[in-house]
């Protein structure tokens, strides 16, 4: 019984160690399998994210700088007073900045003998509608614009210097002929297109808005023109009179400008 007992003893102690022994090598195979595993894929690194702290005013949404949201300033609705450019009166016969008076242009103005003339004024700058009140108020009319903060003007002849008017006026005076006609015309250079018979030639005489085209045709039956036709929109008759008034004309305070008559259009054939 004794030999009997110690051979099942040996018996189960074989059977221990090959479940052991198998244990062991099942755990070095599932190591590896998992070792592969771990070479084959790609580690994914973490990152940590740090939050930057940022303030309540940086978390306000900030205007890029490209340059179509970048707008040039306005510009100043009056020119400046101060320089002298702004004051330069550009006419087609003459420029000129004339000084800051009205005593000259007052005493002018006494010795109009018709109830209201033509001039031209230059204001200190452009008027609102307070200022046009104000100067509509003591007569003065303001009509075509002329560079720089000047107008060719109506007023009353008898206005005096102290009116409250001429708080905005920087200069005033009169409108010369030569300043209603082009130099080509006063030095005789005239097309042929408006040559007619008997030294005579085809003007058109455009008067300033505030003269009725009657009053027109009256002045200028005085110089023996033949009146051919009329503009109404832009204030003007044209005429056929002798190229000796052509001055004259210009020295009529309604009449605005004097020239003659535009060429007749091109005619283009289709194969030229």
């Amino acid at each position: 019984m004794t030999g009997k007992r110690v051979n099942e003893k040996n018996s189960g102690c074989r059977y221990l160690n090959r479940l052991v022994w198998r244990a062991i090598a099942l755990a070095t195979v599932l190591v590896g399998s998992v070792a592969g595993c771990q070479q084959k894929s790609s580690p994914v690194p973490s990152v940590s994210i740090t939050p930057t702290p940022t303030s309540a005013s940086e978390m306000t949404q900030r205007p890029t700088s490209s340059p179509q949201n970048q707008t040039s300033p306005t510009p100043p609705l009056r020119p400046t007073t101060g320089g002298t450019d702004a004051f330069v009166i550009q006419l087609q016969s003459r420029q000129f900045a004339p000084e800051a008076e009205i005593q000259s242009g007052s005493d002018w103005l006494r010795t109009i003998p018709h109830r209201r003339v033509h001039v031209l004024l230059q204001l200190y700058e452009p008027p609102d509608s307070a200022a046009k009140t104000l100067l509509g108020q003591s007569g003065i009319q303001l009509l075509n614009y002329v560079p720089s903060n000047a107008w060719f003007a109506s007023l009353p002849s008898n206005l005096q210097v102290d009116d409250p008017a001429f708080a905005l006026v920087r200069w005033f005076g009169p409108i010369l002929p030569e300043d209603k006609v082009p130099a080509g015309l006063l030095d005789g250079s005239i097309g042929s297109w408006a040559l007619r018979e008997g030294s005579r030639i085809a003007l058109e005489v455009s008067f300033f808005e505030d003269v009725d085209l009657d009053e027109g045709k009256r002045i200028l039956l005085k110089y023996d023109a033949a009146i051919t036709g009329s503009t109404p929109l832009s204030n003007k008759l044209t005429v056929e009179t002798s190229k000796d008034v052509v001055l004259l004309l210009a020295t009529e305070d309604s009449v605005r400008w004097v020239d003659v008559v535009p060429p007749p259009p091109t005619t283009h054939s289709e194969g030229g």
